[in-house]
């Protein structure tokens, strides 16, 4: 691994006071300024791999290092990612695919319990060649010129299938042993979130979450460390329970926190190189803080280096988050997760133009880069990979932008989570009841510049289509879109599509209005802006 000069001195800085016998503030001040500009350095891309690469590997293939690394992180080198953030499942809390002595080694396989029987979990095929997940993907990433951090699902309830006379695949022993530790009974719905949550009230679990990390950070050569709130959004007995977390539960979360920095700078220092946090979370001060996330203390006090923000859902306009975290002098970075809108038929939230539009969007709100998460199974050999991390590149790309881009249910993560919503909600699971002469009113987010597009020789053609299922006849319809009436629409296959003038776009929010004159009840499932680009004649 290539080291940049500013760690070649802080490690000499950190060797002669070790030498010493005096490791003080003079170091640690170097650490810090070192680490500082490491967060601040350009990744463009993050690239999170969930790993089920190691867990769910073809058992055609041979369990070899070459052959896992090249089942998704070797098709990294050469793109835009700067970081892979690699997480060795962490599942259940305390299940493992890294040789861990804190936590529990996954090596159950999944054909045991009737999934996914041409697969096989080569972790401990790994390992007994001498190494592990997390390591072989450190090794590579480096070798390659990528940075690697490790991803710990703070509270990960994939094992929320677990029943009693039907034990799952990822519900750990840690759980059997102390279901008292969990936020609620076993097989049994709480109010809110998912009853195989760990309750981080408890001071063993806090404990235990400490434990695992201080024991990656001590063992392998990871660049950061990625802590994932939004895997799963459920940290408290009260929250699952449907009250909101108490001050004392904050407390004793942040107090966590607080002991994370720690260890990663004391690890830092005797190595003589800064390990970085990363931390997802939701887009919202007051949510988190409702869930037990007090992260505007959490950036007051420095106790992060990369905020990405968003994953099931996204509760504000990007700016929102950039203006959190640029407050504090912290880089954000916007999660960009895969789509699970249902009910979708002409156009597709996983398309590459509905993520040419997601990235666009995000990039002229001014993050500071994208974090890729779940994009491996979708995306798998993408050209995203070699766009997404350049707005300029993007530009006068063909671009999909939808009112929203993830179905969510927030009231099901947290009691009235609806209530922080500030963002426009529109999918096919959500839709909007037009009632005759009433008008509907949302807004699209756009990246596009038309006049940016005519200086660059091109010509752009734009097209709104609107989801109304069952409608007899598009001129039944009336469409406002910035004021401007839209007509000549033309039905197809139960949508209407309508023609747009470029120069009427805006760069930002577009308002959209939509009455319609026929019978009530007519739904509109979707609304959809197609950005198209073409050289001029």
């Amino acid at each position: 691994m290539i080291f940049s000069r500013g760690t070649i001195v802080l490690m000499a800085c950190v060797l002669g006071a070790v030498a010493a016998g005096a490791v003080g503030e003079d170091a640690l001040r170097e650490l810090r300024s070192e680490r500082k500009r490491l967060a601040e350095r350009p990744r463009r891309l993050i690239a999170n791999n969930d790993g089920c690469d190691a867990f769910y590997f073809p058992r055609a293939i041979e369990p070899t290092v070459e052959n896992f690394l090249g089942r998704r992180l070797a098709l990294l080198v050469g793109k835009q990612a700067g970081t892979v953030s690699y997480c060795t499942i962490s599942s259940g809390f305390g299940f493992f695919t890294h040789n861990t002595r804190i936590g529990e080694v996954l090596t159950r396989q999944g054909a045991d319990y009737g999934i996914r029987p041409n697969m096989r979990n080569i972790t401990a095929d790994l390992i007994e060649q001498g190494t592990d997940t997390l390591r072989a993907v450190t090794e590579y990433a480096h070798a390659n010129g990528l940075e690697c951090f490790w991803s710990m699902r703070m509270n990960d309830t994939h094992d929320v299938a677990h029943k009693p006379n039907k034990p799952y695949l990822l519900y750990p022993q840690l759980k059997e042993e102390h279901p008292e530790w969990l936020v609620g009974e076993v097989a049994k719905r709480t109010k809110n979130g998912r009853w195989s949550s760990v309750d981080y009230g408890r001071p063993e679990i806090r404990e235990l979450a400490f434990r695992y990390i201080e024991e990656v950070c001590r063992n392998y050569d990871v660049d950061g460390i990625d802590l994932d709130f939004f895997r799963h959004l459920c940290y408290f007995r009260s929250v699952a329970n449907g009250g909101k977390a108490s001050r004392a539960e904050l407390d004793g979360m942040t107090a966590l926190m607080r002991r994370v920095r720690e260890i990663t700078e004391k690890v830092g220092m005797e190595r003589g190189r800064p390990i970085l946090v990363l931390m997802r979370v939701p887009d919202c001060v007051e949510f988190c803080r409702a869930s037990g996330l007090d992260i505007e203390t959490w950036l007051e006090e420095g106790l992060l280096d990369i905020l990405v923000t968003t994953g099931y859902f996204r509760l504000n306009p990007w700016e929102y988050s950039v203006a959190m975290g640029h407050k504090y002098g912290i880089k954000v970075y916007s999660s960009l997760d895969e789509s699970r809108v249902k009910g979708e038929t002409r156009f597709k939230r996983r398309s590459v133009a509905a993520y040419r539009g997601r990235a666009a969007n995000a990039w002229a709100a001014g993050v500071d880069g994208l974090y890729l998460f779940n994009l491996y199974d979708v995306q798998r050999d993408s050209p995203l990979w070699v766009q997404l991390g350049d707005p300029v590149k993007l530009a006068f790309t063909d671009k999909l932008y939808f009112v929203t881009n993830r179905d969510d249910n927030l009231d099901y993560w947290l009691s009235g989570g609806k209530s922080y919503r500030n963002t426009p909600l529109l999918t096919p699971a959500a839709p909007a009841i037009l009632e005759p002469g009433k008008k509907f009113n949302t807004r699209i987010t756009i990246a596009d510049d038309a006049a940016a597009a005519v200086e660059a020789g091109l010509k752009s053609a734009v097209t709104l289509h609107l989801n109304l299922p069952g409608i007899k006849d598009a001129a039944t319809v009336q469409v406002v879109l910035n004021d401007k009436e839209l007509s000549a629409g033309v039905l197809k296959d139960g949508w209407v599509d309508l023609a747009v003038e470029p120069a009427s776009l805006r760069k930002g929010a577009n308002d959209l209005a939509v009455t319609c004159g026929a019978a009530g009840g007519q739904k509109l499932c979707d609304a959809v802006l197609q950005v198209a680009y073409s050289k001029k004649d």
